[in-house]
């Protein structure tokens, strides 16, 4: 396929997936609004927010390396993958250890569980960040897009 046909199939499919998952995002927030009470909805907020501020930290501008790079070897490949994945175990771990501060800070005891239920979460990113990376600079979008949905 020439690469103007891929890179006008790769911007079909990023907007695509853009549409699906903000109407996913939106049918989300409103069925959490409709059946759980303002108090657990803003504690889903401060879950939804924190993980995703610490989501987007462990990442390190790996990925981005991977995608800027012409050529990279498998053991340069290797070392990335086992450093992110480094990076997503130990901010998951200190994600759990601030997880007790933080139900404290909000004087909400029930925070502590949701958080440390989201934990796992950052790890998951980091597990995946590598092959996205690949993807995406293979213009492989469709493979991104169905993962995303």
């Amino acid at each position: 396929m020439p690469e103007n046909a891929k890179a006008f199939q790769s911007v079909r499919w990023t907007a695509a997936s853009f549409a699906g998952k903000t109407l996913l995002q939106f049918l989300q927030i409103v069925f959490l609004a409709r059946y759980v009470g303002p108090a657990d909805f803003g504690l889903l907020a401060i879950v939804f927010a924190a993980t995703a501020i610490v989501s987007s930290i462990s990442d390190a501008g790996l990925s981005a390396a991977v995608v800027h790079f012409r050529t990279l070897s498998r053991r340069n490949l290797s070392t990335i993958y086992w450093l992110n994945l480094a990076i997503g175990a130990s901010l998951t771990v200190i994600f759990s250890f601030l997880a007790y501060p933080l139900s404290l800070f909000y004087s909400a005891p029930t925070l502590l569980p949701l958080l440390l239920l989201a934990a796992p979460n950052i790890f998951l990113v980091a597990l995946c960040q590598q092959q996205r990376a690949l993807a995406q600079k293979n213009l492989n979008f469709r493979k991104i897009s169905v993962i995303d949905l």
